[in-house]
């Protein structure tokens, strides 16, 4: 997958690995015998962010998504601060993500970087999710994508869509 500003290793979800989600489907329906109607994503941690917002972007494509442990509100991620009893893998974890989102976004959320945390978060999009069944799911635990992430996600979908499920809880799970 592309970014814009890092490597296919962690393209987060940039506008090019969007694309390229898209641009794979494109490719197989035309050389493949697909069933339109049954298309899923399914992604986690990273993938579970690309997923969402792709899905969100494009909501006629798929069937159903399940996106899991995403940062689905870039702004609201890079303000969040860790707990003091985090631990030294995941503190270190969220540092090298956080200096990647840094990189893709570029830089620290300012009026000239604006457009690119809204159009890289899948809750900018959450309207368009009401036509689309998703899952959400998150470990309690998780100390690199605050479980809030999903919450609000789910939230702001069920502004559109009262059927929309609340996550699904991996009790006592982090996500490394």
């Amino acid at each position: 997958l592309h970014g814009k500003h890092t490597d296919g290793r962690f393209s987060l979800s940039a506008i090019e690995a969007q694309h390229d989600l898209i641009d794979a489907l494109d490719y197989m329906q035309a050389n493949y015998p697909v069933d339109e109607s049954r298309i899923y994503l399914a992604g986690r941690s990273m993938g579970g962010m690309l997923s969402a917002v792709t899905a969100a972007k494009y909501p006629g494509r798929f069937a159903a998504v399940v996106a899991g442990q995403g940062v689905y509100d870039f702004r609201t991620w890079r303000e969040w601060r860790l707990p003091l009893s985090q631990s030294a893998t995941a503190g270190s974890t969220r540092d090298q993500v956080d200096s990647l989102l840094s990189a893709e976004l570029g830089g620290p959320f300012s009026p000239e970087t604006a457009h690119a945390y809204v159009s890289h978060s899948a809750l900018t999009f959450a309207s368009n999710l009401q036509y689309v069944p998703l899952i959400l799911w998150h470990g309690t635990l998780d100390e690199i994508t605050p479980p809030e992430q999903s919450a609000r996600l789910a939230q702001a979908i069920q502004q559109y869509d009262r059927y929309q499920p609340d996550p699904h809880w991996l009790r006592g799970a982090s996500h490394l």
